[in-house]
């Protein structure tokens, strides 16, 4: 009976673990990146440097237009974009469906940029 509940026991943390071998944050949903007529957001920065930068890019927009300088993380920048949106009088042209968020990470240190979708609000607390 011991040995059971045992097993039961392991069985149960190993499906309450999210994503255990991918390494990527429980707060990303995907690294899908945004097709074109897709809101999205650009992080530049990085740990190295220490100061962050955010830009939207719209659907429509031919550049992206620069809404954050010398935020200090990517958390901090994705609280930053959160507040952006929910403080916007018309929010739904921020976000997909779902309230999914999506993000473009540029590091000076890396060779590509790194795409992320997350959920409006249930991420860092932030709301």
């Amino acid at each position: 009976m011991v040995f059971l509940l045992e097993q039961f026991v392991n069985v149960i943390s190993e499906l309450e673990s999210p994503r255990p071998a991918s390494g990527m944050p429980k707060q990303i949903i995907n690294r899908r990146k945004a097709r074109q007529g897709e809101p999205f957001f650009i992080t530049s920065g990085n740990a190295r440097i220490g100061i962050y930068t955010v830009a939207v890019m719209l659907p429509g927009s031919s550049q992206p237009e620069t809404i954050a300088t010398g935020l200090g993380g990517i958390q901090e920048s994705r609280r930053w974009i959160e507040r952006y949106i929910e403080g916007d009088n018309d929010p739904d042209k921020f976000v997909m469906p779902d309230r999914v968020v999506i993000d473009r990470c540029d590091n000076p240190d890396r060779l590509k940029p790194e795409w992320n979708r997350w959920i409006l609000g249930t991420q860092w607390g932030s709301i």
